[in-house]
């Protein structure tokens, strides 16, 4: 949902019909922008039993306060419980020129807003699941005497990505579950080259007459949670 308003009659805005997905235990970012020139505390709830009010406990899902400048833009970080049920909810945000913020969610004093919204919350994505096997047929070339091209086989399982490591001698560690590494990182012994669904790699900056070993690992990190999770049974 991106909602630009203005001023709205009664300082509050009624925008139920505008749904936003949002899934249990994954942190979700709402920003929330004024254009007052003062600092505003900001609450946001949301009526996970859908009574009507936003007095249970847990509901109150977020306090904070935003800069002066003007315009300014809050970013509001919550997390849904996996105790919350799934479906449409009401979410209200509310401001005012306290920095404590609305005294309640039904607050109509001055220098004040308000909006509501919907909220569709979503069962989390399930856990990242290790990939079955390894790439296969592991071909390198050199093209110049500081560069090396590198091509191979996709894993009969089909993992989101590879994760493509040099070193020099065996690699002597293995990729950690749930850790993302990128090009140019370190991992023990070796040099992280890559880490993306292509079967072809370059790996530049190597020392003339010197061995190099080349580490594959298949992982997953697609629509699942906890991931990158790595085959590490076996590295091709």
């Amino acid at each position: 949902v991106n909602n630009t308003t203005v001023a709205e009659s009664g300082n509050y805005g009624n925008y139920t019909t505008l749904i936003g997905d949002i899934q249990q235990t994954i942190s979700s970012t709402i920003a929330i922008t004024y254009k007052t020139g003062y600092t505003y505390g900001t609450k946001i709830w949301i009526n996970f039993n859908d009574d009507l009010d936003f007095d249970d406990a847990g509901e109150l899902v977020y306090t904070g306060l935003s800069g002066s400048a003007n315009p300014t833009t809050l970013n509001a970080t919550i997390t849904i419980p996996n105790t919350v049920p799934v479906g449409n909810h009401r979410l209200r945000i509310g401001g005012t020129d306290t920095d404590s913020g609305p005294s309640s969610p039904c607050y109509t004093g001055t220098f004040g807003t308000f909006e509501d919204y919907t909220v569709n919350v979503l069962a989390p994505p399930p856990p990242c699941i290790a990939p079955m096997d390894q790439p296969t047929s592991l071909v390198t070339g050199t093209n110049t005497s500081t560069t090396i091209m590198g091509s191979f086989s996709a894993a009969a399982s089909n993992p989101s990505g590879y994760l493509v490591v040099r070193s020099i001698g065996a690699l002597n560690t293995n990729p950690v579950d749930g850790s993302s590494y990128i090009t140019g990182n370190t991992l023990g012994n070796g040099t992280v080259i890559q880490s993306n669904a292509n079967l072809t790699f370059t790996s530049t900056g190597l020392v003339s007459n010197t061995a190099y070993t080349v580490t594959i690992f298949s992982y997953n990190n697609t629509n699942c949670s906890g991931g990158p999770a790595y085959y590490i049974t076996g590295p091709l």
